[in-house]
């Protein structure tokens, strides 16, 4: 039996240099294309994109159309976004090589993408730009400053967003139609239990969480910068408690139907003034802790339930809402008699000093 070192020495050159060739295509398509755990083939290179608009062409040339997992680096147009909607088996990108600052509007509405790294360099992420895909962990940049209505609504696998303590980010974007509930940066994304909101945050828009009702912790970093979150948190229905920043001036309508949060607190040097009457429609209030509260003029509540109020405001403010049997409030020194003789405030069953 000849040895393939001898049967190679016997073949002429043309023989050779195809046999040659044949050797260096199979080395390529083995460092391209590898094996996943259920013997899959899937693609773990690399595809850069010099010109916009080439996405497609590229994909086609190297058989790419049916790949599950692509790493994007270079640049991205209108089209190239088409494209990706065109990828009925890819389940992850990596784009942290991709040079741009907006994620267009629905980038990727309509696809099936489990897993996605976003652009480095990223400043904004558009309208429904994620919208129903099932990933199940977002890592936004730290250069992102405006997450997009509807951004990742509907993502009903979405368990963690994490949002670097250096963030950038100034608004997390509500529903923007006023004759209907669109949705939210976040809304109905049912699996996810908490989130981080970074100081950097300025504004978080209505329905922006709505119907989160897995969300049951909620934490403002410190020094935070927020200024308005109306209608934000609705229906969050295993929230249990909330301790809202300083810097909040007005609350409408914020907790709206969160059907189990018993808890409120504020943040050391609130500069709370108001709260309307639809802030904690339907929350089964029980201890509502305002003694950080300085400035309040008028606080107003549909349903209360509060068995436990505490106040910092030595002026009673506007008081509209109906207080129940045997509850407690709990004022600065010297304000007692004040409240006893303050419409609604005089209500509570007990009037004590802090």
């Amino acid at each position: 039996m000849f040895s393939l070192l001898s049967c190679f020495k016997q073949l002429d050159k043309p023989m050779k240099k195809i046999l040659l060739l044949t050797s260096l295509v199979c080395a390529i398509s083995f460092f391209s294309c590898s094996k996943d755990k259920n013997s899959e083939d899937y693609f773990t290179g690399m595809v850069t994109v010099t010109q916009k608009g080439t996405l497609q062409s590229l994909l086609q040339k190297y058989s790419l159309m049916d790949a599950s997992k692509l790493t994007i680096v270079g640049t991205l147009g209108e089209s190239d976004f088409q494209t990706f909607k065109e990828l009925i088996w890819l389940d992850s990108l990596d784009l942290s090589g991709v040079k741009i600052s907006v994620l267009p509007a629905y980038a990727f509405y309509g696809c099936h993408l489990k897993s996605i790294i976003l652009p480095e360099n990223l400043e904004e992420i558009g309208l429904a730009a994620l919208e129903s895909n099932p990933i199940t962990i977002i890592t936004i940049p730290p250069s992102v400053r405006t997450i997009g209505e509807r951004a990742f609504a509907h993502c009903k696998d979405l368990k963690t967003v994490y949002l670097s303590p250096n963030s950038q980010l100034k608004t997390i974007m509500g529903n923007q139609t006023s004759s209907e509930n669109t949705g939210g940066a976040f809304m109905n994304c049912k699996a996810l239990t908490s989130i981080n909101i970074p100081a950097s945050v300025e504004t978080i828009g209505f329905w922006a969480f709505d119907f989160c009702s897995a969300l049951h912790t909620i934490t403002f970093q410190p020094n935070s910068k927020l200024k308005i979150m109306d209608g934000a948190f609705w229906s969050c229905t295993s929230l249990t408690s909330i301790e809202i920043p300083s810097s909040i001036e007005n609350l409408d309508a914020t907790f709206v139907n969160c059907t189990s949060l018993k808890t409120v607190r504020f943040q050391t040097d609130s500069q709370l003034k108001t709260i309307k009457a639809s802030t904690f429609h339907n929350c089964p209030l029980e201890t509502f802790d305002a003694t950080n509260c300085l400035h309040l003029t008028s606080i107003s509540m549909i349903s209360c339930t509060v068995n436990l109020f505490k106040l910092g405001t030595k002026t009673p403010p506007y008081c509209d809402f109906s207080v129940v049997d045997n509850a407690t409030l709990q004022v600065p020194q010297g304000s007692v008699n004040a409240y006893k003789n303050a419409d609604g405030w005089k209500n509570f069953t007990y009037i004590y000093s802090l």
